[in-house]
């Protein structure tokens, strides 16, 4: 999961942008964007490279598990003859791109509810911390702790849910693109 939650009059803001991965993990980046589609988008296309990287060496280990020297390379001359080469293969899967990429909106999406249903309900910065699937920075916070204290007080509420409102709303826009 990713969101912006830098505003202001800075024309590239800093923001910290934490991500849960498929296992759970979380990995923290900064990316320079001015909005939550920018976000959307860099993590996006980092993703689907991510992706293809490691596509690209599985099919590498299986090649070398499945052929000896020569019948590896009788492969790829076929592969190549048949497909063109790896630029060709990597064309396939790029036109899966937007599939896959509404498949990963929607699972931003279910991640984004379920938090939030319990960030809104508890309302406790304790469990904001505890789950770590949902967090935001601004930059001028040094202190995680002031952080959460800053964003469960009552006026950061309603900011807090208008954000939402508006990233879902974003999500649903582009899954229908």
């Amino acid at each position: 999961m990713l969101l912006n939650f830098s505003v202001g009059l800075h024309s590239q803001p800093k923001v910290a942008i934490i991500e849960v991965d498929t296992l759970s993990k979380i990995l923290v980046r900064e990316f320079k964007v001015d909005s939550i589609h920018q976000a959307a988008e860099v993590y996006l296309k980092n993703e689907f490279s991510r992706r293809l990287e490691a596509l690209k060496l599985e099919i590498a280990r299986l090649d070398k598990i499945c052929f000896t020297p020569s019948s590896y390379e009788n492969y790829q001359q076929k592969l190549k003859q048949e497909h063109g080469d790896l630029v060709a293969f990597e064309k396939v899967i790029t036109d899966s791109l937007p599939v896959m990429r509404k498949g990963l909106l929607a699972h931003f999406e279910e991640i984004i509810r379920s938090e939030i249903q319990v960030f809104i309900t508890e309302n406790r910065c304790d469990v904001v911390a505890s789950t770590r699937n949902l967090l935001f920075f601004e930059p001028e916070i040094d202190r995680t702790e002031e952080f959460y204290i800053r964003l469960t007080s009552r006026p950061r509420r309603a900011e807090f849910e208008k954000i939402i409102n508006e990233y879902v709303a974003l999500l649903n826009a582009l899954m229908k693109n």
